[in-house]
């Protein structure tokens, strides 16, 4: 209600009297308000025009201006100005009017004394009361408090220096009414030379970011420039809501959008206020923008958490409010941020298919863990341990399917070669999509069952008409099986010279001449490996000549024995072949019919190796090669 009043001069005047009263009856109370008063200002260094901030946001201010010239700065906002409980906090350290209240951000008196860091000549006006405070001021009155012979011990007792005076310079004002009632509040102060860089400095860290947790001021102007909030629609779900929020800055609008959610704390939570309710904002920026991925409580923290992302909670902070106090309040506060990413992270989900990073990234946290020490307190944890403990529990991953599973039900063999996979995204949808994976994320090689693989790459196999895309997957094949046991079963990768595919119970020889045709008989189980296959393999294939008298055929055979039946070609090897099932024939056609394969390969080849073969005599009876005569 004292917010709404416009005159309140007659209530100050009186306050400020009855402040005086309470000095005269007890200088002890003085004295213990000037230690007060040195204690919380040593606290809030750094944080000065964020305090101003904070307390013309708490005000109802939708504007303000900060201005800094000729050792002067000026602060104003048209907001409802100081409330009498307000300018009372003022003269009493650690009494706030917004102590009890979630929905105001700091604590106007303890933070309005942010900065005698850097003055000691203030002036206020609010409504109708000019209200000056100033080093001289507060020395006067103290001198004729306590007298001039115990001022001076006072002063060599407590060895205070040359600027420091044993009473409080926000204790007593010299106040006036003013004619014209003031909208908003103007605080105008001389400022200390030394803290000249100091101010300049702070005014250039200003972001524009805070803007999208502040609850009505939407417009910051800083010695000329501007900063500006725009708001968009709004759409309100069952237990958050959603902001559509343009922010300026740099002369560029950022678009983001914001999602809060209200809820109270558990009975059972000890919380350090009367209102127990809290708030959770989550900003999602539309493109990748340039901000400080801290922890905001309304304003930026000193509690780094690196998601790609800001988040806002009403936590319980120290004094200074740039860090977590380690209590039941912030863990029940930041287990509920987290469940909130979580759940925002669903949302991402449903927006983005086919299937993306864009979930896993909102979980992700770039935050070293070796660098808490300088990168805020260890509470920060609770958000960090939540979700990584949960990440992998929830169907978030993208795959080359198009679809998002568990991470565990998600097979991943290396980036290049999931990324060489999506091409057959059809027969291998559970390949973990690995496209702008986020460096955050750390992922475990989990691999098909040797014999599933075979069936499905066998299937891919089958359908690849190309000979560039054929090579290019037993190249990776033979990565991913370098080592694999030269026994196990093959995958039916080659194919001959008429492009059809070798099975896997077949041997493929590579490296015949061109120039050497002849058909190869079927009953041997093997055929010839396409030329120019083989020519791209050898350009394409990791391999390594073991001797001088090593050949490259039989290199790059043994580089594939461990996932395709090859051999390097040796016509010995398949006469060999051929001597030996013509022993284990019984039928004398068969026998004839190997006769006749060998001729057209003798007539190819002009072999001269002498073989053992079985032969059909006149008597048409099987007869060992040696015994027979012509």
């Amino acid at each position: 209600m004292e917010l709404t009043k416009k005159f309140i001069y007659k209530e100050v005047d009186c306050l400020l009297k009855k402040q005086k009263e309470t000095y005269i009856h007890s200088k002890e109370i003085a004295l213990a308000f000037s230690n007060n008063e040195r204690q919380i200002v040593n606290g809030y260094q750094g944080r000065q025009l964020l305090e101003m901030l904070q307390n013309a946001d708490d005000s109802g201010a939708t504007e303000i201006t900060i201005t800094f010239k000729d050792n002067t700065l000026t602060i104003s906002d048209n907001g409802q100005g100081f409330s009498l409980e307000g300018i009372q906090s003022l003269f009493i350290p650690n009494c706030s009017s917004k102590a009890n209240c979630s929905d105001n951000i700091g604590n106007k008196g303890i933070g309005f004394r942010s900065i005698l860091n850097w003055s000691n000549d203030i002036v206020i006006r609010t409504k109708d009361c000019k209200l000056h405070f100033s080093k001289t001021i507060a020395e006067e009155y103290a001198k004729e408090l306590y007298g001039i012979e115990d001022y001076e011990n006072i002063v060599r007792k407590r060895g205070l220096g040359v600027k420091e005076i044993p009473f409080p310079l926000l204790g007593v004002c010299e106040l006036q009414e003013m004619s014209e009632t003031k909208i908003g509040t103007d605080i105008v102060m001389t400022c200390f030379e030394n803290k000249h860089n100091e101010i300049a400095e702070q005014l250039n860290l200003i972001e524009k970011h805070f803007l999208l947790f502040t609850k009505k001021l939407k417009k910051v102007i800083i010695n000329n420039y501007e900063f500006l909030r725009e708001q968009g629609n709004i759409c309100v779900y069952d237990n958050y809501f959603v902001t559509q929020t343009k922010i300026k800055g740099n002369g560029l609008f950022e678009e983001w959008r914001v999602f809060e959610r209200n809820g109270e704390y558990e009975e059972s939570i000890e919380i350090h206020s009367n209102d127990r309710k809290y708030t959770i904002k989550i900003a999602l920026p539309n493109e990748e923008y340039d901000y400080r991925k801290v922890l905001y409580n309304y304003f930026p923290m000193e509690e780094y958490l690196g998601f790609p992302c800001l988040i806002h909670c009403t936590s319980d902070t120290d004094s200074n409010r740039n860090y977590l106090n380690d209590n039941a309040q912030n863990h029940f506060l930041l287990n509920e941020t987290a469940d909130f990413l979580v759940e925002i992270a669903g949302i991402l989900k449903k927006e983005n298919y086919p299937s993306t990073w864009a979930p896993v990234n909102l979980l992700l946290s770039n935050l070293d863990n070796n660098k808490f020490s300088s990168l805020g307190s260890r509470m920060k944890m609770v958000i960090l341990d939540k979700i990584e403990e949960t990440l992998d529990t929830l169907e978030l991953f993208p795959t080359n399917g198009g679809d998002y599973k568990k991470k565990r039900d998600c097979y991943f063999y290396g980036d290049d070669i999931n990324k060489f996979f999506k091409l057959y995204s059809q027969e291998l949808p559970d390949f973990l999509l690995c496209e702008n994976v986020p460096q955050a994320l750390c992922i475990k090689n989990k691999q098909y069952e040797y014999d599933d693989f075979i069936s499905k790459i066998d299937s891919i196999s089958s359908s690849i008409d190309k000979i560039d895309e054929r090579v290019n997957l037993i190249s990776i094949l033979s990565r991913i099986y370098r080592d694999y046991n030269q026994d196990n079963k093959k995958f039916s990768l080659l194919v001959n010279e008429n492009n059809e595919l070798i099975n896997n119970d077949i041997v493929g020889y590579i490296g015949k001449e061109k120039e050497t045709k002849y058909d190869v008989p079927t009953y041997l189980k093997v055929d010839f490996v396409d030329s120019e296959l083989f020519l791209l393999l050898k350009d394409k294939i990791d391999y390594k000549l073991d001797s001088d008298k090593d050949t490259v055929p039989r290199a790059i055979a043994r580089s594939l024995r461990g996932i395709v039946n090859i051999r390097s070609y040796d016509l010995d090897n398949i006469l060999d072949q051929i001597e030996s099932y013509s022993k284990s024939l019984s039928d004398t056609e068969k026998i004839k019919q190997s006769v006749v394969d060998l001729f057209h390969i003798y007539q190819a080849t002009g072999f001269k190796k002498e073989l053992k073969i079985n032969l059909v005599n006149r008597n048409n009876e099987i007869t060992p090669s040696g015994e027979l005569f012509f």
